[in-house]
């Protein structure tokens, strides 16, 4: 009570003076307040765009070598002699030889015009018999029993994208280790009695997922991640925190 009689005991002039920056600075400060929140929001919404064109990009580009992996196993699956190794319970040593033979460069050409395979093909029939043209499993290992051959199976002739494939125990005859690919895998029915007759492996390079991903930036701090339809992690900047800060 004391301050505001000191300030009615002012001048007419300082009143006026005091009335009249309120008066004026009060607006401002609104002004700049609506301003900022405008600023703020509208650049918040051309980020957030921005991140969706970019998320859209990456999905686009990786569904079109998934597509293409996915194209490769109906191609595999009825290749003539693929149907013979598939189907034949019984083959004569010298035409499994023949036969095995010509799967395999069947094989390799897809490689050889695919940049996005990393090498490794490989059919696996009900039998748990298998051809292929970089890979190799373990001599003591049933391959029908492998967590990869039970995924496909389960998932009754779709393509399903495995991941990382940790603990699979095949090797390939190439310089690449299983954290260097994405596994996908499909099971091949039978047409008329839906019997599994075994199913096709092919392994993606995780090198064609990085250098879609490894420029991508969302925001200040953000870095894009591929995860699977399970939520495991498939491809991860390796040090995202380090990108960040340089």
């Amino acid at each position: 009570m004391k301050r505001w009689t000191q300030i009615n005991n002012f001048p007419i002039r300082y009143k006026l003076i005091f009335h009249f920056l309120l008066i004026s600075i009060l607006p401002i400060f609104c002004l700049a307040l609506l301003v900022s929140w405008t600023v703020e929001r509208v650049m918040e919404e051309q980020v957030n765009d921005n991140t969706i064109q970019l998320i859209d990009k990456v999905n686009e580009t990786f569904e079109f070598y998934i597509s293409n992996l996915q194209n490769y196993t109906y191609m595999i699956a009825n290749n003539d002699e693929v149907q013979q190794f598939l189907e034949t319970s019984e083959i004569d040593p010298a035409v499994l030889s023949d036969n095995k033979y010509e799967i395999q460069r069947f094989l390799r050409d897809f490689t050889a015009v695919s940049s996005e395979v990393a090498g490794g093909i490989m059919v696996v029939n009900h039998k748990g018999d298998y051809i292929s043209n970089e890979l190799y499993a373990p001599s003591v290992m049933e391959l029908t029993e492998a967590s990869w051959y039970q995924e496909a199976v389960n998932n009754q002739g779709i393509f399903k994208i495995i991941g990382r494939p940790m603990e699979r125990r095949l090797n390939s005859i190439v310089d690449y280790q299983n954290d260097d690919v994405v596994t996908v895998v499909r099971a091949i029915n039978d047409p008329f009695t839906e019997e599994v007759q075994g199913v096709v492996l092919i392994d993606l390079k995780l090198r064609v997922i990085a250098e879609t991903v490894k420029d991508v930036t969302l925001g200040k701090s953000g870095y894009l991640m591929v995860m699977d339809d399970n939520g495991n992690n498939i491809y991860q900047l390796p040090n995202p925190f380090w990108i960040k800060c340089h």
